[in-house]
């Protein structure tokens, strides 16, 4: 099925597809959200935004950045998200996404990447081993919204 898919950088005109698989993990985010988050990251060397496509149509989505260092930790190439639409997953195009996003973070001189994925994604999770990802750790995730 990844015949035919190619990798190319995102572009504006690929936002309603994002936002569309991007809703399609539970990510309520709209269009126009979007569109200005992608202003921000889109002329950053230190983020990188992919999508694949088929037929001009977009199957899914990678973002990977380079991630600080910080005091304990080393600077790091991270998968910030990578979203395959549900009609077209365990058909290789995470795959090519993520190998692309794998490829970009060598080029930032870089020899490991990492990326989180919720441990309730069975399918992701069997799919990372695969590529030869090893789980580091799980941890719980806390937010407290300061605008109270």
């Amino acid at each position: 099925m990844s015949h035919g898919v190619e990798i190319f950088p995102m572009q504006r005109v690929d936002l309603a597809k994002v936002a569309d698989l991007a809703q399609q993990l539970g990510y309520k985010v709209s269009e126009a959200e979007l569109s200005y988050r992608f202003d921000s990251l889109f002329e950053k060397k230190d983020e990188a935004l992919f999508v694949a496509k088929r037929h001009h149509e977009v199957l899914g989505w990678v973002h990977v950045q380079t991630i600080p260092a910080a005091l304990i930790m080393g600077a790091r190439a991270e998968v910030h998200a990578l979203v395959v639409d549900e009609k077209f997953r365990s058909h290789g195009v995470g795959r090519k996404l993520l190998h692309e996003a794998e490829k970009w973070a060598g080029q930032q001189g870089f020899k490991t990447i990492r990326l989180r994925s919720n441990v309730l994604r069975e399918e992701a999770k069997k799919f990372y081993l695969r590529e030869g990802y090893d789980i580091l750790k799980i941890q719980n995730t806390f937010e407290k919204n300061l605008s109270l």
